[in-house]
């Protein structure tokens, strides 16, 4: 594996334009600026893995919704780190286009695997609609809540059962779920990008 190192965004943005990167480790706090401004720019990024020593939700959450695919907090344990570097380029790998015959039908409540047709409910299809607008990447349990519920007095909880019965329907091992993956203390994830376009 080649590593290529940056000391500031200045530096980021030259290695980005000369050459293409499987996954990006970005510090926050650069001489040059803060690092979040890369997630702001309209140009293509590799997975990017955000490293800071602010950990308050408001700001994990604001970095997952800029496109950042994980955060690691200052002081960090190494292995814990390289665990999540290899998890993002492998998920980044299996997220090429065939790696998944997958195919929503919004109108008609259902998901068909392959030649397997699965009726869902109408929560089930809000929240499945809502995991796959963001392939690989966490969403948080507020975004989730309200595109199942919308204004409502519904909770983490409730949030938890339905993706118990999601999961009983498409992961072929629940106990195990290689489908939607949970993000402790964030939200969930799609773990595999679908590879055919979904039908509203």
């Amino acid at each position: 594996m080649e590593v290529q190192w940056a000391p500031d965004l200045a530096g980021a943005r030259r290695a980005l334009l000369a050459a293409r990167f499987d996954l990006m480790l970005l510090d926050l706090h650069l001489p040059d600026g803060d690092g979040r401004s890369l997630l702001q720019e309209p140009a293509r990024l590799p997975p990017v893995i955000v490293l800071s020593a602010v950990g308050e939700e408001s700001d994990v959450v604001e970095l997952l919704e800029l496109g950042a695919r994980d955060y690691v907090q200052k002081p960090f344990r190494t292995g814990e780190l390289l665990a999540r570097l290899r998890s993002a380029v492998r998920h980044d790998h299996l997220a090429d286009p065939g790696a998944l015959a997958i195919q929503f039908d919004g109108e008609d409540q259902c998901i068909h695997v392959g030649r397997q047709r699965i009726h869902l409910s109408k929560l089930e299809c809000r929240l499945l609609r809502c995991l796959l607008d963001a392939p690989d990447r966490p969403v948080t349990y507020e975004k989730l809540i309200a595109a199942v519920w919308g204004e409502s007095d519904k909770d983490n909880v409730a949030l938890r059962v339905l993706v118990a019965q999601l999961r009983q329907k498409i992961e072929p091992d629940v106990e195990r779920p290689s489908i939607i993956l949970s993000d402790r203390g964030i939200g969930y994830r799609l773990s595999i990008r679908p590879a055919i376009p979904t039908e509203d």
